[in-house]
């Protein structure tokens, strides 16, 4: 019995060697009996000691035992608790999309030049169009509200919450219709694209409603559903979802943004013709009356792009979806496929004004799928045996080149870490981007008093403070690439590495938003003081909580729920730092365009410094607060700290300051009026009375529901923990991170595709015309690298997803029957991914050079930013095995270096 126990540690429970052919038989009988009566299985254990004559059955031991019995366990909330991460993410960035919408509101703020007793930095929209305004603000605001509530009931949602996964859909279910309502009413002007709309939206909200009362009568049915998410199969199923999940949750999502705010801007004055005919209004898109036929493409690709990918995110949670996988499996990819070339006929749209660069983008586009078919005669031809051994031989070589990588990425915890750096880079090359290619201050619209047209105006008000924001942005983006490109090629990869760079991302972003957010230091002091405020505050929360508290006996059970906890909490916080930080740089109601010394504005400035100089203050602190404790949190929650700190709700309370501070933000910056103003303030104290009162009813509800889980029997545990599974498991988590960096690229180079650096012409004259690129216009030759530069990586971004679709999926029958020249393996390799993805960091970098600066020196020093930040990370990683080496110096040379080469890998895996 003894040898028993010891021989396997990790399941608390053993077995008979003498009995086992009468237990087989005794579980044969139990699994008999559980397909007639559909009852469950009560399994009791007290210790060690008493395995011999207790029957217990293991998720790790039995493998096809405990997954049919798990098949019946599975109640109605499973997929939903499954798919958290997935559900997460889309709530954070739907409230990041409707955030910065509600601060920057469709149909732009009114300028200082403009008459009429409008209030400059009041929205347009609100004079022009009062009944789309209501519709877009009181639908966003309900959006923007209704996710964070999505992210505060996910954070505590458990199994066998019938009650909070109830709550979960209708609010989810309303966060949905809210942002198709918004939608419709901020995008749309007209009467063809209204109806365009409701074409595609009439659907969508049919369907919410069918999938709602089928939810419904599953949960009032629980025998109908049938979720083998526990099952072999099902975790891979699961893995293939995630990944789907994420792809259409970033297509919805900047589909809605670039909807809200189509390319060209916005027109700032009404105008009318001689004979009285109007023009167009204020608010109007440029574009409409530039090139309708390039406006109607560009609105009806990007429209059918959100349908398509709200669609797929519809398709995935459906609880029906396990029983007909088959029949909707290729309705998921059709309708990828149509986001993907919604996006795409949408970018070519909009990105550029003339015949020619459309053409020119448009080639880009069909050089996709020629890539996709290119690759598949690559794929035959390295059959060939000749060139096979060819691949073979480089193929070993970079394997022993990152063979250091490999080894590494062995502990568990590394690959955890790997993970969320890789998120918290790809989100932070995007938000760096964006703010280089729009700087804070905004920039000139003229040549007068020494400075250019399209320069920012910071740099020349106060080139100190833009020097600074812009050096430390820059910093932050190389970094970012620089850990990407570590992840995925394995080299200088270690623990350490990726610490050092994360330190230095978060603290480059600390830098560049104290700098760019204010316009006087004792601001930016303020700002950097709040995180330090955040860190004490937790640390002595820990450290009192600690105090009593034994810490040596902790269930490994609680283990993975701390462990689950720990990883939604992050996601959270990355997403929230991202939006914050955009937010801070670029302010509701815009920048003073010039100077004026009789009315007191200052070029650069914010608007509503003076003219709502109370909602300005109460915007700046509360997005700033919000900003530093995701940082703060970030460095907070790691495994060192992370344990105690969410036994004793610290993590909890900071993150719940943190979504009151972000709420606060968007009620002051996001309206004018008072009417506008209550509606969010009512919002916000029901969600801040709902915080506490949730939290009641989850300790008073506690004890019953530990008393039901102890008879529910065994359940297996979700595989949240990366590095564990084998080959197939490390190539689904690949597959993700590729995916993950794709869709992040191709968000971001869509976005700033469709909006360049230097703005647009918001007003005709000779030599310009209104909605085309002032770049374009005045350094032609930097708009067309950053233009094809930014093109191109956006396509090799599609590329990636395209290419890497076929790697998701896990039924290829079908597949076989169209392709039957396909005998053996029909999944795609791997390795031309790895190439797009080059082209696409690559491309990235030239058009981040290209455009987030207006001379050469400059365009230099972001290039060489790389080496300091190479030899800072390599100084990281390098002093502590310095130091570890001379520490065991006394003893002979022949030892110290046989123990150096034992104790390399375990001092980087710590």
């Amino acid at each position: 019995m003894e040898a028993t126990r010891t021989s396997v540690p990790q399941v608390s429970i053993s077995y008979p060697q003498d009995s086992w052919a009468e237990f087989e038989n005794i579980i044969t009988e139990k699994e008999n009996e559980a397909k007639k009566v559909d009852s469950k299985l009560v399994i009791t254990m007290e210790d060690g000691m008493q395995a011999s004559r207790v029957m217990h059955i293991s998720s790790t031991h039995q493998p096809p035992l405990t997954n049919q019995m798990a098949t019946s366990n599975i109640d109605s909330d499973g997929k939903l608790y499954e798919l958290k991460d997935q559900l997460v993410l889309l709530a954070t960035l739907v409230a990041m999309v409707t955030y910065l919408s509600g601060l920057n509101q469709p149909g732009g703020d009114w300028k200082p030049q403009e008459e009429g007793g409008h209030v400059t930095g009041d929205p347009i929209l609100r004079d022009t169009h009062n009944h789309r305004y209501l519709i877009f603000n009181y639908c966003n605001a309900t959006a923007f509200v209704s996710s964070v509530v999505v992210c505060l009931i996910l954070v505590m949602l458990r199994r066998n919450s019938k009650v909070w996964t109830v709550l979960l859909w209708v609010v989810m279910l309303l966060d949905l219709v809210a942002l198709m309502c918004s939608y419709g009413g901020g995008a749309s002007r007209y009467a063809l694209t209204t109806i365009f709309v409701m074409a595609l939206a009439s659907p969508i909200l049919a369907y919410i409603v069918y999938t709602f009362i089928g939810y419904l009568s599953l949960t009032s049915h629980p025998d109908n559903i049938m979720n083998p998410r526990n099952t072999n199969t099902g975790y891979q199923e699961k893995e293939k979802i995630e990944v789907l999940m994420l792809l259409a949750t970033f297509a919805f999502t900047i589909s809605y943004a670039s909807g809200l705010n189509p390319p060209g801007g916005f027109w700032r004055s009404t105008q009318k013709q001689e004979d009285g005919r109007l023009l167009h209004l204020a608010g109007d898109p440029i574009i409409h009356d530039r090139g309708l036929r390039r406006y109607q493409a560009f609105f009806m690709c990007n429209t059918t792009a959100l349908v398509a990918s709200l669609l797929i995110i519809l398709l995935l949670l459906d609880k029906k979806l396990n029983r007909t996988i088959s029949a909707r499996f290729l309705a998921v990819y059709g309708l990828i496929a149509v986001a993907l070339m919604g996006l795409m006929g949408a970018y070519a749209a909009g990105a550029s004004r003339d015949t020619l660069d459309t053409a020119k983008v448009i080639s880009l586009s069909a050089a996709v799928p020629a890539c996709v078919f290119l690759q598949l005669a690559l794929n035959n031809v390295f059959r060939w045996e000749v060139i096979k051994n060819m691949r073979d031989t480089f193929c070993l070589w970079s394997r022993k080149s990152s063979s250091a990588g490999d080894e590494a990425l062995a502990d568990p915890a590394l690959k955890n870490t790997c993970f969320f750096a890789m998120v918290l880079a790809s989100f932070a090359v995007c938000i760096t981007y964006q703010a280089a290619l729009d700087p804070p201050g905004g920039l000139w619209q003229d040549n007068l008093d020494g400075h250019k047209i399209g320069q920012p105006v910071l740099q020349t008000t106060n080139p100190a403070r833009y020097w600074l924001f812009f050096y430390s942005n820059s910093a932050v983006f190389v970094t970012s690439l620089l850990v990407v490109m570590m992840v995925q090629s394995k080299f200088l990869l270690t623990l350490r590495t990726l610490v050092a760079s994360m330190v230095l991302d978060l603290i480059g972003l600390v830098i560049a938003y104290a700098a760019g957010s204010a316009r006087d230091a004792s601001t930016s002091i303020y700002f950097v003081a709040m995180i330090g405020l955040v860190l004490v505050y937790a640390v002595v929360h820990i450290v009192f909580f600690i105090g009593g508290v034994n810490e040596n006996v902790v269930a490994e059970a609680e283990q993975e729920k701390l462990e689950d906890k720990r990883q939604v909490l992050l996601l959270i916080v990355i997403l929230v730092a991202a939006l914050t930080y955009q937010a801070g740089l670029t302010p509701p109601g815009g920048f003073w365009p010039a100077n004026d010394e009789k009315l007191g504005h200052r070029a650069g400035y914010p608007v509503l410094v003076d003219t709502y100089p109370h909602r300005y203050t109460a915007f700046l602190y509360c997005n700033a607060a919000s900003f530093m404790v995701s940082v703060a949190l970030i460095l907070l929650v790691n495994h060192k700290l992370y344990w105690p700190a969410l036994r004793c709700k610290a993590l909890h309370v900071c993150m719940a300051v943190g979504m009151l501070a972000l709420m606060g933000a968007y009620a002051s910056g996001s309206s004018r009026d008072l009417k506008n103003s209550i509606y969010m303030l009512m919002l916000v104290v029901a969600v801040s009375v709902s915080l506490p009162l949730r939290l009641a009813i989850f300790w008073y509800i506690r004890p019953h529901r530990y008393s039901i889980r102890l008879q529910d029997g065994p359940r297996t545990r979700r595989q949240r923990v990366r590095g564990l599974g084998g080959i197939d498991k490390e190539k689904d988590e690949e597959i993700e991170y590729l995916m993950l960096l794709g869709i992040l690229a191709a968000s971001v180079t869509y976005q700033s595709g469709l909006r360049p650096p230097g703005g647009m012409w918001q007003e005709d004259s000779g030599a310009y015309f209104a909605g085309n690129p002032i770049l374009h216009d005045v350094v032609k030759r930097r708009y067309d690298i950053f233009l094809y530069s930014n093109s191109a990586s956006f396509m090799a971004s599609v590329l990636t997803i395209v290419m890497l679709l076929p790697l998701t999926l896990t039924n290829l029958e079908w597949l076989r029957r169209c392709l039957p020249f396909h005998a053996a393996d029909l999944k795609w390799p791997i390795w031309p991914v790895y190439t797009a993805i080059l082209l696409d960091m690559l491309g990235l970098l030239v058009a981040y050079t290209a455009g987030s600066t207006r001379d050469w020196e400059s365009t230099r020093n972001v290039i060489c930013i790389i080496v300091p930040i190479l030899l800072y990370i390599a100084a990281y990683a390098a002093v502590p095995i310095w130091m570890d080496t001379r520490r065991k110096h006394p003893r002979s040379p022949q030892s110290l270096s046989m123990e150096s080469g034992r104790q390399m890998l375990p001092l980087f895996s710590s």
